[in-house]
């Protein structure tokens, strides 16, 4: 027993150590609890009991993330034959079924543009006004994509703009305007404040969630102001 505490360096507690520790206390008291240790040392020890939950659920996500990829791995370096048959007949069945879900996808896409070029080419509708024809033609389009998700949403949503250009069925004053001065009223939209505005909270939002600002600000704020929910919700739109 002599000997074990004689290698354990906080056993009994060693000098140095301890005298950094109080220093801390006082420092930390005197900054932040109005020089009371012991309010310091709880808060302290919260704050330890915080990032060491923080540290362990990132690490456990780390390590299963690193189990996955290696199980991932394994199961490609190994030949059709090598593989359980289970995993086979599961791989084999998704292959299947991604392969009918993306041959209707494509039939369905086929049909509704050409749905759309009917609505372009055919006489009889707004004949007197091709600008109402273009767009009732680019509102069938575009929004039986949204519906069907025939093309991913984001690549969806970037074809009103396209289509608004080309199709020439953005109006001033009634003046048809042409492509050139449809695409500065289109990228002026676009770009306009609130939309760059919109970008700036998300990019911030993202920034926070990555390096895990946002976990320590709620754990900041929980334990500031208690478990209590309009409490809660009532800091977060304060802080919004």
């Amino acid at each position: 027993l002599a000997d074990l505490k004689s290698r354990l360096p906080f056993w009994g507690g060693d000098s140095g150590v301890t005298e950094s520790m109080d220093l801390l206390k006082e420092k930390f008291a005197h900054f932040f609890c109005n020089d009371d240790l012991e309010e310091a040392g709880r808060r302290m020890s919260i704050f330890v009991r915080e990032i060491v939950t923080i540290q362990r659920h990132s690490v456990w996500l780390d390590v299963n993330a690193e189990h996955r990829r290696f199980q991932d791995l394994q199961m490609s370096t190994l030949g059709p034959s090598q593989k359980p048959k289970s995993q086979q007949d599961i791989q084999m069945t998704t292959s299947l079924l991604n392969r009918i879900k993306s041959n209707r996808r494509a039939q369905l896409g086929t049909y509704i543009f050409l749905l759309f070029l009917w609505i372009l080419l055919c006489p009889g509708i707004f004949d007197e006004d091709p600008v109402k024809r273009n767009a009732l033609a680019m509102f069938v389009l575009v929004s039986l994509f949204w519906a069907a998700e025939i093309l991913p949403l984001f690549v969806t949503a970037m074809l009103v703009p396209l289509l608004a250009v080309v199709l020439r069925v953005i109006v001033e004053e009634d003046i048809r305007l042409n492509a050139t001065d449809a695409s500065k009223v289109v990228f002026s939209s676009m770009f306009s404040h609130v939309i760059m505005l919109l970008i700036g909270g998300f990019s911030i939002a993202a920034a926070l969630t990555k390096h895990n600002i946002a976990r320590v600000a709620a754990a900041h704020v929980s334990r500031k102001f208690g478990s209590n929910m309009r409490t809660v919700l009532l800091v977060n739109m304060v802080i919004s």
